[in-house]
């Protein structure tokens, strides 16, 4: 565990897995995010996860409106993402395709393969719109999905055979 506010030392080497636990939303100016997650990719040899406050806990922070967030009531600053922009903060930082697997949590892999394999594990199992006997299944299925994971299915996360079935019914 390293942190440049407390830790003022040389940062660690570089790591397989880099993860910012809630980092970005409590950093005031959007330059200083896109450097302080610049710095976790570097570090990253495999894969950073990237874990984000959402707009939708807004009725929970109270505090007064300060620039692109908000101070407060501990005088902490809070920049509240939405899973679209967290995922484009990342990608756009890190030019590489990320993954938003859960509400808050983006994944950016080094080596697509890696990548493909996280998809192949967590897509494998519990989503069945493919194998789905009919139109009114497989969207049963997407929706469960999307409330899973706070997002439909990206194209790279559906089965070979899966939604562009639905598209074509």
């Amino acid at each position: 565990e390293w942190d440049p506010h407390f830790n003022t030392g040389t940062p660690p080497s570089p790591h397989d897995i880099v993860f910012m636990t809630y980092v970005l939303n409590v950093i005031e100016h959007p330059a200083e995010r896109e450097t302080v997650l610049l710095d976790a990719w570097r570090n990253t040899q495999r894969v950073l996860v990237v874990t984000t406050r959402l707009n939708w806990e807004r009725r929970r922070v109270h505090g007064d409106d300060l620039a692109d967030g908000l101070l407060s009531s501990r005088n902490t600053f809070q920049h509240l993402y939405s899973n679209a922009e967290l995922r484009e903060l990342v990608e756009r930082v890190t030019a590489a395709q990320g993954l938003t697997p859960r509400p808050g949590v983006a994944y950016v892999f080094r080596r697509d393969q890696d990548r493909l394999a996280f998809v192949a594990r967590t897509l494998g199992t519990g989503h069945d719109w493919a194998a789905s006997p009919d139109t009114a299944s497989a969207i049963a299925e997407v929706i469960r999905f999307a409330e899973e994971r706070g997002r439909v299915p990206l194209f790279d996360e559906s089965p070979g055979d899966g939604l562009p079935q639905l598209a074509r019914r």
